[in-house]
């Protein structure tokens, strides 16, 4: 088998990765692949260096994560199963061993931030729990005969030049072709916790609407009632066409003090002025998205 991992000035996480693979169990040995999408950091010397020897793949950069991930996958040589994670991202022992034990042409894994490392409010990190409709690379199994059926990852939507939702389009073409997908609920990966641009990371939201058009099922698994991006937005829109009625505000109040408490561990004022100014730059994207795409999401 092979793993494949995208990097892109990934200096200070790739480290942790790749000894985190150094790691993995299995009895038989795989192969690597570290794919550099165009680094300007030390991210090929570091590669380079570690003692997993990878094979180290290097891109001009400006083309996303899925174009590395091709490039990484076909130069795997003839695998029967090719495992992605990112550079930011940490498997656990047993990590390879947990995947490949489930019997699926698409597996996904449990994804979560170390335990212990302290989070600031807004910073980025990722979740996955259970079967995601997301199909996030950061813990994906594919077998290479679906990759190669598929013709791998496709740029489907982009957003100043960044390619947005290509691990989303190719598992659901997977699905839509037949494919088997599974979870491995023992299969961990432990994804780093990064500074990251509330605000910036909100007007992305609008691009969910072109995402939607392209796999419209997301509508039924992914939206909540089939339109808002969550409960949140839900409430938030509630809020915005009862402005007369106060009381319609209340579902909205109440999200926003667990989100704060969530964020910051205590109901926070602050904390809740930024969520809200993130939760309207959200909302505002997502009307955009609408109308350009003429695909409803909010």
């Amino acid at each position: 088998m092979a793993v494949v991992v995208p990097a892109r000035d990934a200096e200070g996480t790739l480290g942790a990765c790749l000894d985190g693979l150094a790691r993995q169990d299995l009895e038989e040995p795989f192969t690597t692949v570290v794919v550099d999408n165009g680094s300007l950091d030390g991210t090929t010397a570091l590669a380079d260096a570690h003692p997993l020897r990878p094979v180290v793949l290097r891109r001009p950069r400006g083309k996303g994560p899925g174009a590395a991930r091709n490039d990484g996958w076909g130069a795997a040589g003839e695998v029967e199963v090719v495992a992605f994670t990112d550079a930011d991202c940490a498997p656990a022992p047993g990590w390879l061993r947990a995947g490949l034990a489930v019997d699926a042409d698409v597996v996904q894994g449990w994804v979560a931030p170390p335990e212990g490392v302290d989070r600031g409010p807004f910073d980025r990190t990722l979740w996955v729990s259970g079967p995601s409709p997301l199909f996030e690379t950061a813990n994906l199994f594919v077998r290479r005969s679906w990759l190669e059926r598929l013709g791998g990852f496709r740029e489907i939507v982009a957003h100043d030049g960044r390619p947005f939702g290509e691990d989303v389009d190719l598992g659901w073409r997977a699905v839509r072709a037949g494919a088997t997908t599974a979870y491995a609920p023992d299969a961990h990966v432990e994804h780093a916790v990064l500074p990251g641009d509330w605000l910036a990371e909100r007007r992305r939201d609008g691009l969910f609407c072109d995402l939607v058009r392209e796999v419209p099922e997301l509508r039924r698994d992914f939206l909540f009632l089939g339109v808002f991006l969550s409960r949140r937005s839900a409430a938030l829109v509630l809020a915005l066409v009862g402005l007369k009625r106060p009381v319609l505000a209340l579902p909205y109040l109440v999200l926003l003090a667990e989100h704060s408490r969530a964020r910051v561990g205590v109901v926070s004022g602050r904390a809740a002025l930024r969520i809200l100014a993130g939760d309207l730059v959200g909302l505002a994207s997502t009307v955009r998205g609408t109308l350009r795409s003429r695909t409803p999401v909010l």
